[in-house]
Protein backbone atom coordinates (compact mmCIF):
# COMPACT_ATOMS: atom_id res chain seq x y z
CA UNK A 1 0.00 0.00 0.00
CA UNK A 2 1.38 3.37 -0.95
CA UNK A 3 1.49 6.40 1.31
CA UNK A 4 -1.23 8.12 -0.76
CA UNK A 5 -3.52 5.08 -0.43
CA UNK A 6 -2.96 5.02 3.32
CA UNK A 7 -3.88 8.71 3.55
CA UNK A 8 -7.05 8.16 1.53
CA UNK A 9 -8.15 5.29 3.77
CA UNK A 10 -7.24 7.08 7.00
CA UNK A 11 -10.40 9.17 6.86
CA UNK A 12 -12.71 6.21 6.23
CA UNK A 13 -15.39 5.63 8.83
CA UNK A 14 -15.38 2.27 10.62
CA UNK A 15 -18.02 -0.23 9.60
CA UNK A 16 -20.09 -2.19 12.07
CA UNK A 17 -20.94 -1.68 15.70
CA UNK A 18 -18.70 -0.01 18.22
CA UNK A 19 -16.39 -2.55 19.86
CA UNK A 20 -16.59 -2.80 23.65
CA UNK A 21 -13.49 -3.78 25.55
CA UNK A 22 -15.36 -3.96 28.84
CA UNK A 23 -19.00 -4.41 29.71
CA UNK A 24 -20.97 -1.56 28.02
CA UNK A 25 -22.16 -0.27 31.40
CA UNK A 26 -18.61 -0.26 32.75
CA UNK A 27 -17.47 1.65 29.68
CA UNK A 28 -20.18 4.26 30.29
CA UNK A 29 -19.00 4.70 33.88
CA UNK A 30 -15.44 4.98 32.62
CA UNK A 31 -16.51 7.60 30.03
CA UNK A 32 -18.21 9.70 32.72
CA UNK A 33 -15.17 9.37 34.99
CA UNK A 34 -12.85 10.44 32.18
CA UNK A 35 -15.08 13.45 31.41
CA UNK A 36 -14.88 14.53 35.06
CA UNK A 37 -11.10 14.01 35.05
CA UNK A 38 -10.77 16.15 31.92
CA UNK A 39 -12.86 18.92 33.47
CA UNK A 40 -10.67 18.81 36.58
CA UNK A 41 -7.48 18.99 34.51
CA UNK A 42 -8.80 22.03 32.64
CA UNK A 43 -9.84 23.71 35.90
CA UNK A 44 -6.38 23.14 37.40
CA UNK A 45 -4.74 24.55 34.28
CA UNK A 46 -6.91 27.66 34.42
CA UNK A 47 -6.22 28.15 38.14
CA UNK A 48 -2.48 27.92 37.46
CA UNK A 49 -2.84 30.46 34.65
CA UNK A 50 -4.73 32.85 36.94
CA UNK A 51 -2.06 32.51 39.64
CA UNK A 52 0.68 33.27 37.08
CA UNK A 53 -1.18 36.29 35.72
CA UNK A 54 -1.82 37.68 39.20
CA UNK A 55 1.85 37.18 40.10
CA UNK A 56 3.03 38.75 36.83
CA UNK A 57 0.90 41.85 37.44
CA UNK A 58 2.07 42.20 41.03
CA UNK A 59 -1.32 41.47 42.54
CA UNK A 60 -0.14 38.28 44.24
CA UNK A 61 3.24 37.48 45.76
CA UNK A 62 4.97 34.41 44.38
CA UNK A 63 4.24 31.39 46.58
CA UNK A 64 1.41 33.18 48.41
CA UNK A 65 -1.16 30.56 47.49
CA UNK A 66 1.04 27.62 48.51
CA UNK A 67 2.01 29.30 51.78
CA UNK A 68 -1.50 30.41 52.71
CA UNK A 69 -2.67 29.50 56.21
CA UNK A 70 -6.27 30.34 57.11
CA UNK A 71 -6.92 32.60 60.08
CA UNK A 72 -8.73 30.64 62.80
CA UNK A 73 -10.47 33.83 63.96
CA UNK A 74 -12.25 34.09 60.60
CA UNK A 75 -13.91 30.78 59.69
CA UNK A 76 -14.47 30.01 56.04
CA UNK A 77 -17.81 30.71 54.49
CA UNK A 78 -18.46 27.11 53.52
CA UNK A 79 -21.81 26.21 52.09
CA UNK A 80 -24.21 24.35 54.29
CA UNK A 81 -23.57 20.59 54.51
CA UNK A 82 -26.21 19.59 51.96
CA UNK A 83 -25.28 22.24 49.40
CA UNK A 84 -22.42 20.28 47.85
CA UNK A 85 -24.84 17.45 47.00
CA UNK A 86 -27.18 19.84 45.18
CA UNK A 87 -24.32 21.66 43.48
CA UNK A 88 -23.03 18.35 42.08
CA UNK A 89 -26.49 17.36 40.88
CA UNK A 90 -27.00 20.75 39.24
CA UNK A 91 -23.62 20.43 37.49
CA UNK A 92 -24.36 16.87 36.43
CA UNK A 93 -27.78 17.90 35.18
CA UNK A 94 -26.35 20.72 33.11
CA UNK A 95 -23.36 18.80 31.83
CA UNK A 96 -25.08 15.52 31.07
CA UNK A 97 -28.72 16.54 30.67
CA UNK A 98 -28.97 14.45 27.52
CA UNK A 99 -27.34 11.41 29.10
CA UNK A 100 -29.36 10.92 32.26
CA UNK A 101 -29.32 7.18 31.70
CA UNK A 102 -25.52 7.19 31.97
CA UNK A 103 -25.70 9.10 35.25
CA UNK A 104 -28.11 6.53 36.66
CA UNK A 105 -25.75 3.74 35.58
CA UNK A 106 -22.88 5.57 37.27
CA UNK A 107 -24.73 5.76 40.59
CA UNK A 108 -25.86 2.13 40.33
CA UNK A 109 -22.26 1.05 39.72
CA UNK A 110 -21.10 3.17 42.68
CA UNK A 111 -23.73 1.61 44.96
CA UNK A 112 -22.75 -1.88 43.82
CA UNK A 113 -19.06 -1.14 44.38
CA UNK A 114 -19.76 0.20 47.88
CA UNK A 115 -21.94 -2.77 48.82
CA UNK A 116 -19.38 -5.38 47.68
Amino acid sequence: MSFADALNEAGAKPAGKRPYFLDPQAERVLAITMAVAQELAVARQRIDTLERLLTAHGMLAEGAVDGFAPDPAHPRDDPRPGDSFWQFNAWAGLRFHRNQHEIRLFFVACRQACSD
